[in-house]
């Protein structure tokens, strides 16, 4: 069973990256130099409103992200938005800012068996079910990496998330996507179910049933549509 969690995002299709620079960006476990590019970005338009209403397991996309990889880091704003909630017409973002998230969301992503990378051929090898093995969650890593919400501000944190009621029935909200993920990132930890890459858009998902292949119905019919996913991408481009 899914756990609620609810979250009103905008998604920026029309983004892109006006310039690139070296900025600090301490604590992402990125090697010893603490120096990265960054990308600013800017978008156009109004966006596109979305709702989700559980927590999901694609907060190890974003988990996955370096923030100088131009064309992961603009399909995750056009799908999921700004994790801080920043950009908007007339104001770019530094993807420096994310670094902070990126880093405690990565130590989340420790229970879980990190996925091979380098290992499929081609984007339809991985979008096959039986090139898509589990990521196997490891109970042992669990409490190092529930550590990760020791990395976020306390005082932030709690005005980032409030409780509403349906009938009875507490139910979490998030007012930002880097809560959503942070708090998404905890129950997933909480489930303890191993992750697999979706067969056709290649997020995260969890394993609420070991056969699943796809993280959404609509992907699943996507896929038996032959559709093409414009946010999939092959295993050998994952991580830093």
């Amino acid at each position: 069973m899914r756990e609620p969690l609810v979250f009103s995002g905008v998604a920026r299709p029309s983004v892109r990256v006006i310039e690139r620079r070296m900025t600090a960006a301490p604590g992402t476990g990125w090697g010893a130099d603490p120096r990265q590019e960054a990308l600013i970005i800017e978008t156009s338009g109004k966006g596109r409103p979305y709702q989700i209403e559980h927590a999901e397991g694609w907060w190890r996309d974003l988990a996955e992200l370096r923030i100088d990889d131009e064309p992961r880091v603009l399909s995750f704003l056009k799908r999921r938005g700004d994790p801080n909630g920043l950009l908007q017409p007339g104001k770019a973002i530094v993807t420096s800012s994310w670094s902070a998230i990126v880093a405690a969301l990565r130590q989340a992503a420790t229970a879980w068996e990190p996925e091979k990378v380098g290992q499929y051929a081609s984007l339809d090898e991985l979008a096959r079910a039986d090139a898509c093995p589990p990521s196997a969650f490891h109970p042992e890593n669990a409490e190092y990496a529930a550590g990760f919400l020791h990395r976020m501000n306390p005082e932030e944190w709690k005005r980032q998330l409030y409780v509403a009621y349906r009938g009875l029935e507490p139910v979490p909200v998030a007012i930002s996507l880097e809560a959503y993920c942070v708090a998404a990132a905890a129950s997933s930890l909480r489930a303890g179910l191993a992750m697999r890459r979706c067969g056709f858009c290649t997020s995260w998902f969890l394993l609420h049933h070991k056969s699943a292949q796809w993280c959404s119905p609509s992907c699943r019919a996507a896929k038996f549509n032959n559709r093409t996913s414009p946010h999939a991408f092959r295993a050998d481009e994952v991580g830093p």
